[in-house]
This record gives C-alpha cells, sequence and structure tokens, in this order.
C-alpha cells in the first residue's frame, strides 16, 4: 500500500526548532538541508515510484518522498547503504531535509537495496537530475545561455585486470556455474582443464613473478582453454545463453584471433574491450584506463552566483568526446529551456561536423548531410580549437614565393560565395554546389595570364577558363584557425578552464571518481544523483550569498 506524505503540508511550529540550539537550528536554516526540504524534496519522482506498488493492499510503504530523497542524499553524500539507513534513523540534519519526525524512524539496508532496483529500471535519476537542475536554476536566476563542456574519467567497484586474469577469471567463473548446476557435464571436461581451475580466483596459477616467456607460454595455454570451452559449449542450449559463457565467448572474440584452429592473442585490441567479466560494460582508455566517462556542461556565466552543470551523460570510456556534441543537442531539444547560446570545448569536440551540427541543429539521430538546410532549433556557437591535421589548402609554403591559400580569396559569408580572386580581380563566376559542399570558382583565361600572382595562385585552367574546387569543410576549418590567432578567441575560450576545476572537486566531494556499483545502468543512476546532488550543493551556497547580498542592500 502506498504511503505519501505531501511535504508542502508543514506544522504550524516547527518542531525542530524546539529540539534545537539556536545555533544548531540556525545552521539547518542556512544549510543544504532547508534548501533541500523547502525546494527539492516535493521535485522526487513519487508519482512514477508509486506506481510500483498497490493502492490499498499489502503492508504500507516507507513514506515514498522521504525514501527517494534519501536514497538522493545517499549518493551526493557518498553514503553505504548501511549509512544512509543510519542516518534515516539517527541523524536529525538529513530527517529535517526529510521532512520526517526524528522518533520512531526505521529503515533497513535491504529497504534501501530495493528501492534503488526500482530508480534504476524506471530511469528515475534521470527524472530527478532535470527537474533538480531546472527548479535550482529557477530559483537563483541564473543565466544557462553560456556553457562549458568536458568529460572526465570515472570508475566502477571493479579490479583492474591484466589479458592473463581476465581471461582467467571468465574461465573460472564458467566452470563454478557448470559445477553448480550440471555437475555431470563439469566431470565430463578433462581433468588437465578442470585441476587447473579449481582454485580459488586469487590462487590460480598461484601469480608468482614469471619470466617473459614463461608469461607468454601461460598466456597461451589459458587462450586455448578459452577456445576450447567456447567451442565445447556452444551449442549447448542448457548452458550456452549464461550470462558467463557470454563474457567468455565476448571476451576470446575480443583478445584473440583464431585461423584454422588455432587461436593466437592480438597483439592490439583496441578500446572497446571488456576490462573485467564482472562489469561487462566497461571498457578501455588509452590514457585512463578501465572503467566510463561522464560528459559535464557546466555554466560559466559572470553573471551568475554560483555555476551549475546542467547536463550529464555517462558513457563508456572508450567513446570519443567528439560524440558527446550531438548528444548534448538531443538532451537540450528533448527537455527544453537550458539550449546553450555559446558552447566551450577543447579541441576533442572541434570537428567540422560538430561545429555545423551546432549552427543548423542538427543531432547525433540525424546526422548532418552536405544538402542539410538549417532548422528551427537554436542555433549554438561551438568555441573549440579545430581538431585534425592542417590541411595543404591551408598550409602556407615556407619558402619565399609563398602560394597563395583559401584564405586570399576575399569570401562573403552571408551569401556563402567567393566575390574576387587574390588580385582583386571580380570572379567571372562563383557558385556552392550543396550537395557536395563545395564552391566552383571560374576565372577568364586573359584575366589570370595576365595577373602578377599567376606563379603563386592555384587557379589552373585552359585556354578559355581558369577554375577552382575548394571544399567547404576546408574553408571553414581555415577560417577557424584564423579566428584562433586573435585575442577575441583567446579571451572567450579561457574560460573553458573552470569545469576542471569541477571536475576534480567534485570528484573529491561526491565521491564521483570511483562508485560503489558496477554496469552501466547502476553507474548512470548514481553518477546523476551525484551530479544533481552537487547542484545542490552549490545552490545553497549561491542561496547564502544572495540572501547577504540583499540583507547588505
Amino acid at each position: 500500500m502506498r504511503y505519501q506524505q505531501d511535504p508542502s503540508q508543514t506544522e504550524l511550529f516547527d518542531f525542530y526548532e524546539q529540539i534545537l540550539s539556536p545555533v544548531g537550528y540556525r545552521r539547518l536554516l542556512n544549510g543544504w538541508q532547508h534548501l533541500f526540504r523547502t525546494a527539492i524534496l516535493r521535485l522526487m519522482p513519487v508519482g512514477r515510484l508509486a506506481e510500483r506498488f498497490d493502492p490499498a493492499i499489502g503492508r504500507p510503504t516507507k513514506e515514498l518522498y522521504s525514501v527517494a530523497a534519501l536514497l538522493f542524499v545517499m549518493e551526493f553524500r557518498d553514503w553505504t547503504h548501511q549509512e544512509a539507513a543510519d542516518a534515516y534513523m539517527f541523524n536529525v540534519d538529513v530527517q529535517y531535509a526529510l521532512n520526517l519526525r526524528p522518533e520512531n524512524q526505521s529503515l533497513c539496508r535491504r529497504t534501501i537495496e530495493r528501492y534503488i532496483e526500482l530508480f534504476r529500471e524506471d530511469e528515475l535519476a534521470a527524472d530527478i537530475m532535470n527537474d533538480v537542475t531546472a527548479e535550482l536554476v529557477k530559483l537563483l536566476e541564473l543565466d544557462v545561455s553560456k556553457q562549458r563542456l568536458d568529460s572526465t574519467h570515472i570508475e566502477s567497484n571493479m579490479a583492474k585486470f591484466g589479458r592473463i586474469r581476465l581471461m582467467v577469471t571468465a574461465i573460472k567463473r564458467f566452470l563454478t556455474q557448470i559445477k553448480r548446476h550440471d555437475e555431470g557435464s563439469y566431470n565430463a571436461l578433462p581433468r588437465s582443464v578442470r585441476d587447473r581451475y579449481e582454485a580459488g580466483a586469487n590462487a590460480l596459477f598461484g601469480w608468482k613473478k614469471l619470466e617473459d616467456d614463461e608469461i607468454d607460454t601461460l598466456r597461451q595455454s589459458v587462450a586455448e582453454d578459452l577456445l576450447y570451452l567456447v567451442e565445447r559449449y556452444r551449442r549447448n542450449r542448457k548452458h550456452h545463453q549464461r550470462s558467463t559463457y557470454l563474457a567468455m565467448a565476448k571476451i576470446l572474440e575480443q583478445q584473440c584471433e583464431i585461423t584454422d584452429g588455432t587461436v593466437e592473442l592480438k597483439k592490439n585490441t583496441g578500446g572497446d574491450v571488456i576490462c573485467n567479466s564482472s562489469d561487462v560494460d566497461a571498457t578501455f582508455d588509452g590514457h585512463k584506463g578501465s572503467g566510463y566517462q561522464v560528459q559535464l556542461s557546466e555554466t560559466y556565466s559572470s553573471e551568475n552566483c554560483v555555476q551549475l552543470i546542467v547536463a550529464a551523460h555517462v558513457e563508456t570510456a572508450c567513446t570519443h568526446d567528439s560524440h558527446a556534441i550531438g548528444w548534448l543537442l538531443d538532451h537540450y531539444q528533448s527537455q527544453g529551456g537550458s539550449m546553450p547560446q555559446t558552447l566551450l570545448a577543447d579541441t576533442a569536440y572541434g570537428s567540422d561536423d560538430n561545429f555545423q551540427k551546432c549552427a543548423n541543429g542538427a543531432s547525433w539521430t540525424s546526422p548532418l548531410k552536405p544538402d542539410h538546410e538549417a532548422t528551427s532549433a537554436p542555433v549554438v556557437k561551438l568555441v573549440s580549437p579545430t581538431s585534425g591535421k592542417v590541411s595543404e589548402a591551408e598550409t602556407l609554403s615556407p619558402n619565399a614565393s609563398k602560394p597563395l591559400t583559401t584564405l586570399d580569396f576575399p569570401y562573403d559569408a552571408s551569401v556563402n560565395r567567393f566575390t574576387h580572386c587574390p588580385a582583386g580581380k571580380e570572379l567571372h563566376r562563383a557558385h556552392y554546389r550543396k550537395m557536395h559542399d563545395q564552391h566552383h570558382l571560374l576565372m577568364l583565361s586573359d584575366d589570370c595570364r595576365s595577373c602578377p600572382l599567376r606563379s603563386r595562385c592555384p587557379m589552373q585552367g585552359d585556354p578559355m577558363l581558369y577554375d577552382m574546387r575548394i571544399d567547404g569543410k576546408d574553408l571553414r576549418l581555415a577560417q577557424r584557425r584564423q579566428a584562433e590567432e586573435t585575442d577575441t578567441f583567446r579571451r572567450e575560450y579561457r574560460k573553458r578552464g573552470g569545469i576542471e576545476a569541477t571536475n576534480s572537486i567534485l570528484k573529491r566531494v561526491t565521491g564521483l571518481s570511483r562508485l560503489r556499483v558496477r554496469g552501466r545502468p547502476a553507474m548512470t543512476t548514481s553518477t546523476l544523483l551525484k551530479v544533481a546532488g552537487w547542484n545542490v550543493l552549490q545552490a545553497t551556497r549561491g542561496h547564502r550569498s544572495r540572501q547577504k547580498s540583499l540583507s547588505a542592500a
């Protein structure tokens, strides 16, 4: 049976004012607890949570607003399940924030775990993140038109394995399930295979220090065992759909190459591989290691009393940052209300495709095409250093002649046309092929042959016409690299670095660096709640500063 108490219904006399000292009560009113109780508690997704319980039959649930809020607070305070249960029963400040009376409260760890599963299955953390952030932006009257985007690496609660331990652990877990559920099949395996993996996971092969040639021999032996077990149970209907078998088969595919029944380990597996069979969603980043990464978009307007993270997205560690722009545009278009006008990002985000998406309001679900027309979606100004290598069309020759480049041809951005040649003569014809994203420039041969810049000009021709084709992408990249040399760009881009500090302190305060969960759904839930909680802590600080300013005025 559902039990929920509207947090907007308050008592005439505050019970906590009677039991706390004036100093303690004042601390509550100035802390995150009061902001949480008055502005955040009512935003908990109790309606969706209540759908999981019968409205009349069964024992009453815990008060749903308080339990949902406790899971939220648990994440950004970085508590274990038991610490959260204890806080619900014993901590007066938490009880105040959750709108509970401090007497006769009880909660066990198993109840918390059951509600967490409901949060993950219904993806309620995303609702909390969006609703809480929107409410805080409105409460503090923040400017969200200026945002900066960056990613940070996070780890799940898993061990870091090398290739041998990864394969051995996958085999050990599969054989443990076979022994438990089908002892006859287990006993039918060669004794050498059974004995080799009979020891505990941490004692397999002794894990003693080996010479390089011994390591290679052991690695090859384990790979052969892996291939043998995958092939033996491939058509076994009773076992080939087990999660441990699927993980084992995936690891074999990612780590090994099979030629004529012979298995060899790959020299380079790339980043999109299983790093630990306990968390098959985690992948590998060559610079930061195994785990996940979270994309964060934070406000940076100087008019804001504090800066909040207005969007967050958890993805695998091997996902390139350039894909985040499409997700961000999709997120803003679906949620509304926080689309930035200016977005700062580092070089990894600065591809030409991303600039075009921002300029035209495209997204990752609607890939940009050369003939893409501008939509009614808001245009975002992406400020990011140009990624990729400099093309020949942009590079000046080091010799004294200095061949002319794309930038030497006058270009009118308002009509997307080139107008004159570098010598100042009007082009005979210039048109833009939208389908091919290409500019076609034509000059009369008489004009070109008599031109003093002829030896340096890239235009080529015949007795009638000289022409030149310029890719739209090359033109845009050249213009961007030219703009990056200006003081205006440097002043604007300088503020991007502020999000690096946010990433660091967010990990220290909320425990985002290494979470207590595994698997992408659990990582997403935990991360979004931590980020939303960080916003609550920031908003508390901003609310205090606003109150002081109003008092001083």
